[in-house]
């Protein structure tokens, strides 16, 4: 992202078929800018992925899980939800 000069990311669409592990497990820098997280989770091609994805996305409002669907949502300081 530094090299591009990017500051942020408003939508990302994860679906990497059982690579999130490696995608997530060192996703700290870009995760804290990236406003809107849509992945699927594959568990049964990568088993414990969705702990490595509930680890990363601490923090992060959880709008929608259904089975392998996940959204997420990066919280707006000062706001009440």
């Amino acid at each position: 992202m530094s090299e591009h000069n990017i500051e942020s990311i408003d939508v990302l669409k994860l679906d990497v078929e059982g690579g999130e592990f490696e995608v997530l497990n060192d996703a700290t820098d870009w995760l804290k800018v990236c406003k809107l997280l849509i992945v699927e989770l594959h568990e049964r091609i990568r088993p414990g992925v969705t702990a490595v994805y509930e680890r990363a996305t601490k923090g992060r409002i959880e709008v929608h899980a259904d089975g392998e669907k996940r959204l997420s949502v990066l919280p707006v300081r000062g706001a009440d939800y």
